[in-house]
């Protein structure tokens, strides 16, 4: 079991006959510049598992960001405050959910970004680094997973007049 996150442009698309809703439109593959993701591809969306993404983000210093507010998440705050002093909930706080993206977001994304990256490389393979069945070399799973937030956070900041992080 685990989520399936997108980021992009807040736009409901109700399938009436498979009675099915959608709150993020899917961009797949063809945005210049989008980095592989933990799923190997560019697209806006991803499907980590909950263990996985709830040990990401304890080890990058984002589990306020996602799971303040959260039920059973009770050592961590009720909300989490950005660097300018804002305070949101977090982005898991309502699993299913959707929330807006803002600036605050995008800083903590980078700083998480930046602290991975300036861990010696020795570090960053022993948390790291992975190796499935498909990859034929290990590969930084954590530095994909921020380069996949910190793109298309500010790609959906630029870019959409409701930009959105969804989780189903």
């Amino acid at each position: 079991m685990g989520f399936n996150f997108y980021i992009g442009e807040f736009k409901v698309e109700v399938e009436y006959e498979d009675r099915s809703c959608r709150k993020i439109t899917e961009i797949a593959n063809d945005v210049p510049g989008a980095p592989l993701n933990s799923s190997g591809h560019t697209n806006n969306f991803c499907y980590p598992g909950y263990g996985v993404w709830s040990n990401f983000c304890k080890e990058v210093g984002l589990e306020g960001v996602f799971y303040s507010g959260s039920r059973g998440n009770q050592h961590l705050p009720q909300y989490w405050t950005d660097d300018e002093g804002e305070t949101h909930d977090g982005i898991l706080s309502q699993h299913a959910g959707c929330v807006e993206l803002s600036e605050g977001h995008y800083r903590a994304f980078v700083k998480a970004h930046t602290r991975w990256c300036d861990r010696s490389l020795a570090e960053r393979e022993r948390l790291g680094f992975e190796k499935t069945n498909t990859d034929p070399e290990p590969r930084d799973y954590v530095l994909a997973r921020l380069d996949w937030l910190v793109f298309w956070t500010r790609w959906a900041l630029d870019n959409c007049k409701y930009p959105s992080f969804a989780n189903t």
